[in-house]
This record gives structure tokens, C-alpha cells and sequence, in this order.
């Protein structure tokens, strides 16, 4: 016999048959609840009580809906997904922006039963993934959130990968199963897709680290995929074909469907070949500790010797340097360049002011994009372009190629600054709903219902003092509830004077509440402006974020060229502070170091504390060296030294020795 359950449970498990995968965040009053294995899972990975409701014993554990945020972070974490089910009855459901995708979908609680018709509708607003998510809340400020998807066909392998957060599309072709693995590492996505049934993508996918999501193959097809990708980019997609524009298409539709809203940020596919790359496999980057070191922080790492970037936007480029160094001699010495003359600049004063002022414009202009900025974060913005400004200036007397490219790349934007700053007041909320967004002066209509609703206790009390002299009531008080709104409240013992157009509102044990034709205009007025001042402000509000969105791919062209001067800087400043040089790069095979120093352990001992060593190979006559010397002598140092001297050199860095 079937298990019957309660109607709230069987609404729970009909919502979650569209979403099998996820953890169903089902909205319960003032809580989101979890039912069944989800609530295991849950109670599990958030460290919450598990329960069981009392009617039917089934598992059950919540969390509250103003705190949703930090509970969904978590679960993304650890690589679940999660789908937010709302009370759809009467309420409002859309973001910020009046988009469904906006934020978390937190609103204000509800009954769970609305004027006797039993349960409250429900539905799915948004499903959460961890390679799909643009909330800071969850985001690594200085990583990257790559959703990578996969495909195969007889040529190889086909990647993309999107970070929704900042619009980043790439793609590439990979033709062996090491390779791709390789390249997946390097990419280190937040969440993998790929076909459901693919042999050939089996002995890829073995044993990853990273979440996958298996999807039917259709959603891979490359034809139906160009067809997608011209219709969003137009021939900045033609070129792709095959298997890359399988996974292209793939990412691309995985993206619309679960991160919601606008993706106006999106920039066209770029396609790379990792051979234009060294190519250093994970166990390299694992033993060498590039990015992480062997705690899995970033503590100890050759990352975390290099980088004294002032935005996040520069960290990720100099993370991403780091795993990719240059395999073309002139691309690194364009980077050299910027590095040695910067080495001779101010890094300091200003400039520096101006970088920490831009902070993280790739991923504001991402929520810019996607309309799913806060009034705060458009004043964030404003500021921004105008910091930049400032580094457009700063540049303006450099030399270097790079440097120009950069000031090249740079659009300050004043005209939207100046159009923030004349639209968003001084202390705007994260809200927009919560009003106070536009500025005094900006809107005729905003000023005038403003003005109403703050006005509103001056004219109530107008309203107390006309009322008292004209009833010879002294007692008399306007006051206000949820309930009842405006009333007239008189005691007892002055009931006789009530004039004769008193409307009796309630009666209390020692007193009569009553309204009039003039308080009910009043109230009428002074509600309708509280209420339509909000709905003007998140209008016009609205409007301006359509109009931001529709710069934001030159605002993360600016992004990119900020991160790129913000990495070099890094790079200078480090190699002043440690005593670098710049290694001599050419196309021979001879590679030879005077005096080098392993980067990290040098930082860790004190000055002249660490022992220099010397490396000449050339193929022609020194193809092999022994290295002898008993156990904790530095012989692996040693090795370690070499290769980090040579991947610094060859992502644009100088490097730890007196010659290389």
C-alpha cells in the first residue's frame, strides 16, 4: 500500500521531482525547510539539527529565511546544488531588478494558509549551482567560479568554461585524455557538465575532484549549439565547430537556465590552444606548490610570495599568470618591460589609492550586467570609474608597451559616474525596496511624496492639535497600527463631546477609537506615498541598471586592463622589496642561474640567511648534472628552486638570482 501523506509533504515531494539533484530549499513561513534525504544531507553538511515532524515522522531540518544566505553558501561549497521553492500566493517574488534570478529570492514571511483555501501555492524561482553562482556571499574574491563543460568527438575533446561572476567565456580543443585532464586541472572549475553514456569521456572524468553534472546528450549537439551561439554572438562565434562548440553551446544553455536574469555581460567565446602555454601537469603544480600549498592554503605558496595586488581583480590575474606562463619569447618581454619599468615608478601614494578605490569592477560590472546590482553597488561603481579615471592619467606618462595597451583599454566613463551620482543618493540601501535609493532633486515626483511621507508626523500632529481644539477634547490622540491605521482615540469620560462625525472604529474597556472623512484622506494619502515612493524609487532604480547594463562590456574591457596593470605592479613591487632581476630570454636550450634563491623559503628566513645556489646546463655539453648529498641537505630545494626561477621568468616576473 502507497504511503499517504500529509498535503504539505506531497506539495514538498511533487516540487521536488523537478529537481532531483538539488537540495529543495522549500519555503515554510519563516523558515526553509528540508525534507527527507535532503534534510540528512543537509543537518549534515551544515552542522544543524535533525528532526522529524511530529504528524508523520518524516526527517526534517530548516533554517531561517533571513539567514538563508550563509547556510546556501555552504551547501555550494561542498559541491551540492540547491533550488530555492517560494510561497507564490500574493507575493512578489521578483529581485531587485524585477527579475526572477535576482539575489537569494529572500522575501518577507507568510501564513502558511491564506483566508481558508488551505495550502499556499509553491514554486521553483531559481536553482543554485556552484558553477552558475554571482553572489559575493559565495564567491572567492581572489579565484575564479568556473562552470566547465565537456564533450567529445572524433578529434578530440571540446572544453568551455564560464565564470558567470565576470562574463569570462573560453574555449579550446584538447586531442588526448592526459591533456585534457591537464587542462581541466589548470581551469580547476567550480562544477563539470558532460553527456550522460560517453566512453570516451570516461577515463577523463575518472576520479575528478571537482562536481559533476551528467546531462543528455542533445544539450551537446554542436549543430543545434552554432545555431545558439549566432543567435547570442553573431560571427564572434562562426569559428567554433565540433566538439568545442558542443561544450560552448552546452555552457551557455546550462547558464541561462539556472543562474536566472540578464547576461548582457557575457563576452563572445575566446579560443585559446593550451600550447601556446608551458605546460606544467597537476602533479607538477602540486609538488611545486603554485597556487596552494600542501595544507590546501594559499599560505606558503609561490602565489602568495607574488601577489601584493590591491584589487581581487589583479590576484586573479596573476593566479591565472602563474598556472599559464608564456611559451613566446616576445609576449614575455612586452611583460618584462611593464615589470622593470614600473620597478622604477612610485607603487605607492596615488596610484595605489586609485587601485583600491576600483576594487573588483570585473565582478561589479558582472552584477551590473546581469541586473543584479544594489543601489550600493552602482555607487561602488561610480566611484570606481572614477578612480580609474586617475589611473588613466598616472599612465598617461608612461612608456612601455604594455603600459600604453593598458591606458589604451581604459575608459573611465565619467558620463555614467556623474549619472550615478546625480541618481543614487549619498547612503543608499542594499535594498532597493527599502527606499532612500534616488537622490533629493533628481525626480520632481520622488521629492514630492517624499516629502509627504516624512512629513507625515508634522501634519498628524496638525491634524491632533485641530482635532482637540475643535471636540474641547484635551485627551484626544491621532495614533496608528497595522490593524486599524489612523484613528482618533478618546477616553471614557470625554465620549460626550465626540462631534457628530465620528465614525466609531473599536471600543476598548476604556476608551472609543474613531476615524473621519479627513483622517481617512489623510491616511490614504500618507500610505499611497510611503508605498508609491518605494515603487518609484525601485522604478527608476530599474531603470537605471538597464542603462549601466547596457555599457557593461567596456566597463570589464576597463576590468580586464586593471587587472593586467594591477598584476605587473605586484610583479615590480615584489621584485624591488626581494631584490629580483630580469632574466635574459632567448631561444636557445642553455638555461643558466648565478646565485638563485627558492622564492618562498627565502621570504620565510631572515636576509642573506638562505644559501644561493648556481645551475649551467646547455644540451650541447652539460646535459646531465648529479646532484649528491645526504637526506635534508636541500637537494629537492634545489630542483624546486630551478623550476620556480623558470615558470616566474616565463609568466613575466624577474626572478630571485644576481643573473639568469
Amino acid at each position: 500500500m502507497p504511503i499517504k501523506h500529509t498535503p504539505l509533504v506531497a506539495q514538498y515531494l511533487s516540487v521536488k521531482q523537478k529537481v532531483h539533484d538539488a537540495i529543495l530549499f522549500f519555503r515554510l513561513g519563516d523558515f526553509y525547510e528540508m525534507f527527507f534525504e535532503d534534510a540528512e544531507v543537509g543537518a549534515r553538511v551544515l552542522d544543524i539539527q535533525l528532526t522529524s515532524r511530529s504528524k508523520d515522522g518524516v526527517p526534517l531540518c530548516g533554517v531561517p529565511y533571513h539567514a538563508a544566505e550563509g547556510y546556501i553558501a555552504k551547501l555550494l561549497k561542498a559541491g551540492l546544488k540547491v533550488a530555492i521553492c517560494e510561497q507564490t500566493a500574493s507575493a512578489n517574488v521578483a529581485g531587485s531588478s524585477g527579475d526572477k534570478g535576482a539575489a537569494f529570492q529572500l522575501i518577507a514571511p507568510r501564513a502558511e494558509r491564506s483566508s481558508g483555501r488551505g495550502l499556499m501555492p509553491r514554486q521553483i524561482v531559481r536553482v543554485i549551482t556552484p558553477g552558475t553562482v554571482g553572489e559575493e556571499q559565495v564567491l572567492v574574491a581572489d579565484e575564479k567560479n568556473f562552470l566547465l563543460a565537456i564533450t567529445a568527438d572524433s578529434a578530440g575533446f571540446g572544453l568551455a568554461a564560464i565564470d558567470v561572476s565576470t562574463g569570462e567565456f573560453l574555449v579550446t580543443r584538447i586531442t588526448s585524455v592526459p591533456g585534457a585532464r591537464e587542462e581541466i586541472g589548470r581551469i580547476a572549475p567550480r562544477e563539470i557538465i558532460a553527456p550522460k553514456a560517453s566512453d570516451a569521456l570516461t577515463p577523463v572524468l575518472h576520479q575528478l575532484r571537482y562536481p559533476c553534472s551528467l546531462l543528455e546528450a542533445p544539450a551537446f549537439d554542436a549543430e543545434d549549439a552554432g545555431t545558439v551561439l549566432a543567435t547570442r554572438f553573431g560571427d564572434a562565434s562562426s569559428e567554433l565547430a565540433g566538439a568545442v562548440a558542443g561544450a560552448a553551446g552546452a555552457a551557455l544553455a546550462y547558464v541561462t537556465a539556472n543562474f536566472g536574469g540578464n547576461l548582457a555581460h557575457l563576452r563572445p567565446p575566446f579560443s585559446y590552444r593550451a600550447a601556446e602555454f608551458m605546460l606544467i601537469d597537476e602533479t607538477t603544480r602540486s609538488h611545486l606548490e603554485l597556487i596552494s600549498s600542501s595544507d590546501g592554503t594559499r599560505s606558503g605558496s609561490l602565489l602568495a610570495i607574488l601577489d601584493e595586488t590591491l584589487t581581487p581583480i589583479g590576484a586573479r590575474v596573476l593566479a591565472n599568470w602563474i598556472v599559464y606562463p608564456l611559451m613566446e619569447r616576445e609576449a614575455i618581454r612586452v611583460r618584462h618591460d611593464a615589470v622593470e619599468e614600473l620597478f622604477e615608478s612610485d607603487l605607492g601614494g596615488p596610484i595605489a589609492k586609485a587601485l583600491q578605490a576600483i576594487g573588483d569592477l570585473e565582478r561589479l560590472a558582472g552584477r551590473i550586467g546581469s541586473l543584479r546590482a544594489s543601489p550600493r553597488d552602482t555607487l561602488r561603481l561610480g566611484q570606481a570609474l572614477a578612480a580609474v579615471g586617475s589611473l588613466k592619467g598616472w599612465l598617461g606618462d608612461r612608456n612601455g608597451a604594455a603600459m600604453r595597451n593598458i591606458a589604451a583599454r581604459l575608459d573611465p566613463r565619467l558620463d555614467l559616474a556623474q549619472l550615478i551620482d546625480e541618481t543614487i543618493s549619498e547612503e543608499p540601501p542594499v535594498n532597493p525596496r527599502d527606499g532612500n535609493t534616488i537622490r533629493a532633486g533628481f525626480s520632481r515626483e520622488v521629492d514630492e511624496l517624499r516629502a509627504l511621507a516624512l512629513n507625515a508626523r508634522s501634519v498628524i500632529a496638525q491634524m491632533e492639535s485641530a482635532e482637540r481644539e475643535r471636540s474641547r477634547i484635551p485627551s484626544l490622540k491621532v495614533r496608528y497600527n497595522r490593524v486599524f491605521g489612523y484613528y482618533l482615540e478618546v477616553t471614557k469620560a470625554h465620549l460626550e463631546r465626540v462631534p457628530p462625525d465620528y465614525e466609531r472604529k473599536q471600543t476598548l474597556v476604556g476608551a472609543e477609537r474613531f476615524t473621519t472623512p479627513a483622517l481617512k484622506e489623510l491616511e490614504r494619502k500618507i500610505l499611497g506615498a510611503e508605498s508609491g515612493l518605494k515603487e518609484l524609487e525601485l522604478q527608476l532604480f530599474a531603470k537605471l541598471l538597464r542603462d549601466l547594463a547596457a555599457h557593461a562590456q567596456g566597463i570589464l574591457t576597463t576590468a580586464i586592463a586593471v587587472g593586467e596593470f594591477d598584476a605587473l605592479m605586484s610583479l615590480a613591487r615584489v621584485a624591488r622589496r626581494r631584490g629580483y632581476v630580469r632574466p635574459a630570454i632567448n631561444s636557445g636550450l642553455a638555461l643558466i642561474i648565478r646565485d638563485g634563491r627558492h622564492p618562498v623559503l627565502e621570504a620565510g628566513m631572515k636576509p642573506g640567511e638562505f644559501v644561493p645556489n648556481d645551475l649551467e646546463t646547455d644540451p650541447d655539453d652539460r646535459q646531465l648534472l648529479l646532484i649528491t648529498g645526504p637526506n635534508m641537505a636541500g637537494k629537492s630545494t634545489y630542483l624546486r628552486q630551478i623550476a620556480l626561477i623558470v615558470i616566474m621568468a616565463q609568466m613575466g616576473s624577474f626572478v630571485p638570482a644576481t643573473e639568469a
